[in-house]
């Protein structure tokens, strides 16, 4: 009969509980009874277990640590003995073997959700940067985590690339022949990284924009077990570096307009102040 979690519950410090924690993989109420730890059993627990019918309990384990409690009654085919809880051996070693696989079943619960927590926490980081990130696992066609900003950088759907590949996204980007090249530069040293910046049109507003790539390969134990892919767009960064280059220039040329001045006045000066120098002389 399952049992409603929000009107059952078993504290932690629990004598049944620090029994199982002890090494023991199960316990019989009944034969429990008779220690002194069951005497330590809460009043209200000891009621609850009473109107369920609860007979023996399991211990669902990490190493030594009791993380969850199979409850049971008796067998519906229970033995001659009224007094009996109805499970023999076997049973219980069945039902250890059942809470083993909970056990697992649980830590990898866990371990999925702080993996699903720090992944959604990830994807959310990368919603306010100015940097697209992409990760394909080696031997699967399909990125594995796109992050949440490909429309705000590069004016691409999410949907874009789930549907394509690296290779087929960098194809329909820039074209074959370059995709091509940049494909076999890549693939002699993946581990060492490829850096380049190329030119694209965004399809959302059809304007350039010049996209910096990085790709690199992960190593897992000394073998690449992923491929991270890095795409900015640097458009504002090269306009900044030519309106500087180009406030530069100015400067220069001004300079040399100033020195340009400076001589031919130096020279239109000197002539007659000679001049007036020899007439003061006679």
């Amino acid at each position: 009969m399952p049992l409603n979690p929000g009107n059952f519950v078993i504290s932690e410090d629990n004598p049944c509980v620090n029994y199982l924690k002890q090494g023991e993989n199960h316990l019989v109420l009944k034969d429990f009874a008779s220690t002194p730890l069951y005497k330590s059993i809460k009043n209200d627990e000891r009621k609850l277990f009473a109107e369920n019918g609860i007979v023996s309990i399991c211990g669902i384990k990490d190493n030594d640590n009791v993380i969850g409690l199979v409850l049971l009654t008796k067998k519906e085919k229970e033995k001659a003995n009224d007094k009996d809880t109805g499970y023999d051996y076997d049973d219980y070693s069945f039902l250890n073997t059942v809470c083993t696989v909970g056990s697992m079943a649980l830590k990898n619960a866990s371990l999925f959700e702080h993996v699903a927590e720090r992944e959604h926490l990830f994807s959310g980081m990368t919603a306010f940067i100015p940097t697209v990130i992409l990760i394909k696992k080696k031997g699967i066609p399909n990125f594995c985590f796109i992050s949440a900003n490909t429309e705000k950088v590069l004016g691409l759907p999410y949907s874009f690339f789930q549907q394509h590949s690296p290779q087929d996204a960098l194809r329909e980007c820039i074209g074959r022949e370059k995709a091509e090249k940049i494909i076999l530069d890549f693939a002699v040293s993946p581990e060492s990284g490829y850096n380049f910046d190329m030119p694209f049109v965004r399809p959302d507003n059809n304007e350039e924009h010049t996209i910096r790539c990085a790709f690199t390969g992960i190593l897992t134990e000394g073998v690449i077990s992923h491929y991270v892919y890095v795409l900015s767009d640097i458009s504002e960064d090269i306009q900044a570096k030519e309106l500087l280059k180009s406030s530069v220039e100015i400067a220069q040329n001004s300079n040399k307009a100033k020195g340009e001045f400076l001589s031919h006045m130096s020279h239109e000066i000197r002539t007659p102040m000679n001049s007036i120098a020899g007439l003061t002389y006679l």
